[in-house]
């Protein structure tokens, strides 16, 4: 992902990013945010194996955690279709996805950093 509208809480984007799983956070009037997901483990990552929705034998079966909740990635709609136009085309059973309950999760963690982050 390469824009120069897209920013984050604490950097900005600077060249490449590459193709890499992000969750969605919050949504926007003009704008979305999200977060980078990750497999490997760390004792500061949040774990969303226990919110995750139905998907391919790869999401099920393996673990996945926030890689950063520090690191917000900020940027009007339009950045985020570009950059996900390498992504590979949907398939059965869907997407990758977690429940409400666990974007809730995810939030509060933001916000264990950042006080003033509004959903």
């Amino acid at each position: 992902m390469s824009d120069s509208q897209v920013s984050g809480h604490t950097w900005s984007i600077v060249g490449e990013v590459g193709v890499r799983p992000f969750l969605c956070v919050a949504v926007k009037t003009n704008h979305s945010e999200w977060l980078e997901i990750t497999r490997q483990w760390s004792k500061f990552r949040l774990c969303l194996d226990p919110w995750k929705q139905p998907g391919s034998s790869k999401w099920m079966n393996t673990k996945q955690y926030i890689m950063d909740a520090r690191q917000v990635l900020s940027g009007p709609f339009q950045s985020f279709i570009n950059a996900s136009s390498t992504e590979l085309a949907y398939h059965p059973p869907g997407r990758p996805k977690i429940d409400l309950v666990g974007v809730s999760k995810v939030q509060q963690e933001i916000v264990k950093y950042d006080p003033n982050w509004v959903p």
